[in-house]
């Protein structure tokens, strides 16, 4: 009798270690697939996201996660900021997109669901591209954007920051007016690394990020068709001693 009763207990260890290598094996291809799908990934460390940091797609909070991809846009031709309604897309949230949209545009947010304030660092990185299509992309990122009227009842973003990034250019040019606010790449892979200061408990933050081929670009030439690049935006929260 023992030694059946060792044999049983042999099979259900071995279908227990099975049935746990498939949930491993699942969670680790839905991490992979969750940070390395689509033309945009925003992602939480794990760190944050212990601390209470979460971000969606919804300013409810319906579900709250640890990242989040935009899908791909295909066929994307040039086109200038002067063309982008920045207006829509920090009133919608998650992607927006127009008709025949040239561009990627993604509104979510960040919320500390934990129980300390704390700053939230984050970093925009080029993860992989084909034909140095980054040398003529811009990426604009708008935190907690919204649309107010001057007294003259003209529209304008009034927001916590607005900023346009660029690649260094390899000629000198002069930019029309609506181009030349910008601040270049902080490396050839590394597009930003900017903080968002003391996210109170149940605080929300609205992230716009925008990226787009600037026609006005002269590195926008023909060879860039079919280019493709994605970008990776990580949030993370910095070390006490660096804020202590």
């Amino acid at each position: 009798m023992n030694f059946v009763r060792y044999i049983k207990q042999r099979r259900i260890f071995r279908i227990g270690y099975l049935i746990s290598g498939c949930i491993m094996l699942l969670l680790s291809f839905l991490t992979y697939y969750g940070q390395n799908s689509g033309n945009f990934v925003m992602s939480v460390d794990e760190d944050a996201f212990k601390r209470g940091i979460a971000i969606s797609d919804s300013s409810t909070f319906e579900t709250m996660n640890r990242w989040l991809t935009a899908d791909p846009v295909e066929d994307v031709r040039d086109t200038t900021l002067q063309h982008i309604d920045l207006f829509e897309i920090i009133n919608a949230e998650g992607a927006y997109k127009e008709t025949r949209s040239n561009y990627l545009a993604y509104t979510f947010f960040l919320r500390n669901v934990g129980t300390e304030t704390t700053p939230v660092d984050y970093e925009v990185v080029i993860t992989n591209q084909s034909k140095n299509i980054a040398e003529a992309i811009r990426v604009m990122i708008i935190v907690d954007g919204q649309v107010a009227y001057d007294e003259q009842g003209i529209r304008y973003i009034e927001c916590e920051s607005k900023k346009m990034y660029q690649a260094p250019d390899k000629h000198d040019i002069v930019y029309k007016d609506y181009l030349q606010d910008f601040t270049l790449f902080k490396t050839t892979d590394i597009i930003c690394s900017e903080r968002i200061f003391d996210i109170r408990p149940e605080q929300t933050k609205k992230i716009s990020v925008i990226m787009w081929l600037e026609g006005e670009d002269p590195e926008c030439i023909e060879t860039l068709a079919s280019a493709k690049i994605k970008i990776t935006m990580n949030l993370s929260i910095p070390k006490y001693t660096e804020y202590e």
